[in-house]
């Protein structure tokens, strides 16, 4: 599991087990088992995917190795959905007579992702990856998604058990829209980036750019994203770093390498950790990110997971087979204050649609727990300061939260009675947590991808709710988020044909609909 599961794993086997029939045992940090002859007094061990990783790297021969399970479980499994991840290639190796794969979400941006889970449960003959190109990838790059659909609907049906919400019994679920309007000094600042991307998309169809005059043309368009949330402000950093223009390094080198990572979320790239796979927030300077020596990405957990588990002394020198552990070159170099030093006065106009979660928040009172969702800690800021302002009580989790505080700040959120809002990055609340607490979830702007979304919603729309729910997507009219929305299930809109491998160009007709979204 991630790390971040392991306190919700135990918390579910003492509710659910009797400690006198079944014991279990957390292979993780201190508590690691070093020895295989501990196993055999134990029923369940609890371990995570950077252990996973590291351990087939560094000890192929260690405990995780060694036993012949009767039953191996990946929950969050879409965190082996590339086949040439560390992760994926260790959960591999693993010798079990039975293999369950646990996830929402099997398949979140390509039908590849499924088969890496095929090949994880040893489901002949689509566990090859080259049967499984061969009968439902090119099949359906060519076009024929009909039969694909049909090859994939009847294996499913074999292989996968799914627990449809018709099977369970919920309160009533309402989803609402919430179109807003730019404010005059949000819509001046929109329409200057606005006619640069208009310029490029222009040259675009001339095919007259570069790649890098491509990769700055989507910083643009992403730009307008943020504006639509955050606003403009000179006193925030993330505005400023998100509508700055980026140079384009000549060597790849520690800055050019920090550069390209911080382009990545602008474009709508996600960015994950080489080791777990989790998907890490690096939209500003406070990130938890860590680039090693050979410049992989690694989050701070796995990080100090790695500093734990080898030998400085030993190790002197960057091994690419995995990331170093001696020598770190931290994202937030460039220091920002905490969130607790961010400051904005009694006269500081907050965007848009701050204000507009302001109101609904207020307006449904204070007896009703909420959680506000946003991909950009930006914008969760600027949340929390709004309603520290308004005399809100509510708790942020971010990349910045430290993953052994955060079990803790969700009890509190879930416990107490005078924190009504919980702001959460979708970066690190949108899986794997139960926050049934809460019966009011706000989106504060549309995702590339809706399986994200549709993630972090359930997080209160699950069993054990008792309350009606009610979600609120907050949408800008006449900007790119109309665009956004309308593709959020074509997974072949502009940025993915830009940055995709694939021979497939990019059409004129598919550079005017997003010229007329704008």
């Amino acid at each position: 599991m991630p790390p971040y599961l392991l306190a919700t794993w135990q918390n579910e086997l003492s509710k659910h087990l009797r400690s006198s029939s079944y014991n279990w045992r957390v292979h993780h940090g201190a508590t690691r088992i070093k020895d295989i002859t501990q196993v055999n007094s134990v029923d369940i061990v609890l371990t995570t995917y950077p252990i996973l990783a590291n351990e087939s790297a560094k000890d192929p021969s260690g405990v995780l190795f060694s036993c012949k399970w009767h039953r191996v479980v990946l929950d969050e499994a879409h965190g082996i959905k590339s086949l040439t991840t560390k992760t994926a290639k260790a959960a591999y190796r693993l010798k079990a007579d039975r293999r369950w794969v646990v996830t929402g979400t099997p398949i979140q941006n390509h039908v590849s992702e499924l088969g890496s889970l095929l090949s994880f449960l040893g489901v002949f003959p689509y566990s090859d990856p080259e049967t499984f190109k061969e009968q439902i990838i090119r099949p359906w790059k060519a076009g024929k998604t009909e039969l694909v659909f049909e090859r994939l609907k009847c294996l499913l049906n074999f292989v996968m058990l799914r627990r449809s919400q018709d099977l369970i019994s919920l309160p009533q679920r309402t989803d609402l829209k919430i179109f807003l309007k730019l404010g005059e000094s949000e819509r001046r600042t929109y329409d200057e980036i606005k006619g640069q991307v208009l310029r490029c998309i222009d040259d675009l169809v001339f095919d007259t750019m570069t790649r890098e005059e491509k990769m700055n043309a989507l910083q643009k368009i992403n730009s307008l994203r943020l504006i639509c949330t955050v606003g403009v402000s000179g006193s925030h950093k993330t505005s400023s770093l998100a509508l700055a223009d980026f140079s384009t390094d000549t060597t790849w080198d520690e800055n050019a390498a920090l550069g390209g990572l911080r382009r990545l979320p602008l474009l709508g790239v996600p960015v994950a950790c080489q080791i777990c796979d989790d998907l890490l927030d690096i939209s500003d300077e406070s990130a938890s990110v860590y680039l090693t020596e050979c410049l992989q990405v690694c989050c701070l957990c796995c990080y100090d997971n790695l500093r734990s588990n080898f030998s400085l002394t030993s190790v002197s020198h960057c091994e690419c087979f995995s990331p170093c552990p001696t020598i770190k070159v931290p994202l937030n170099r460039i220091s920002s204050p905490p969130i607790e030093d961010i400051r904005y006065g009694q006269n500081f106009r907050f965007p848009t649609k701050i204000h507009s979660l302001l109101s609904d928040l207020k307006e449904n009172g204070r007896n009703v727990k909420s959680l506000v969702f946003s991909y950009w800690k930006s914008t969760l800021d600027l949340a929390n300061s709004a309603l520290d302002q308004s005399g809100i009580r509510c708790i942020q989790v971010d990349g910045r939260t430290k993953a052994k505080d955060r079990s803790a700040k969700f009890k509190q959120f879930t416990e107490r009675e005078d924190i009504s809002v919980l702001l959460l990055s979708l970066s690190c609340g949108s899986t794997g947590l139960t926050l049934t607490a809460a019966s009011r979830a706000y989106l504060m702007e549309p995702q590339w991808n809706p399986s994200i979304e549709e993630q972090a919603l359930a997080r209160i729309y699950r069993i054990g709710q008792t309350k009606e729910v009610e979600n609120i997507r907050f949408i800008m009219e006449d900007t790119i988020e109309k665009y956004v929305e309308n593709v959020q299930d074509n997974k072949k809109d502009l940025v993915t044909l830009l940055l995709s491998g694939s021979s497939q160009s990019i059409t004129e007709q598919r550079l005017q609909e997003l010229r007329n979204a704008l």
